[in-house]
């Protein structure tokens, strides 16, 4: 499940996704990285305000992030091996 806000000047939602600072959430994109094994979600990769000039994002944008999430689950998992070999050499 992928989730798109697009947060409107004057909501209710921006105040509680931007408390008051000079940075304003305009856009938000999150994908989950998952497991290769049951796909389960071990974390998640969040994009936000889309350059330029905070334009809403798109399928593509959720593709391209999707395409990133597969390459860092796999990146995670190298290093959760190479973390358990480490343990068992003598």
């Amino acid at each position: 499940m992928l989730l798109f806000v697009v947060v409107l000047c004057g909501s209710e939602r921006r105040s509680a996704l931007s408390p008051p600072c000079s940075y304003r959430t305009h856009s938000v994109l999150a994908v989950p990285v998952r497991t290769e094994r049951n796909g389960s979600v071990m974390a998640v990769i969040q994009a936000i305000n889309k350059l330029p000039g905070n334009i809403p994002f798109d399928h593509s944008d959720e593709e391209a992030l999707l395409t990133f999430s597969e390459e860092v689950a796999m990146a995670l998992k190298r290093r959760s091996v190479e973390a358990t070999l480490i343990k068992v050499r003598p």
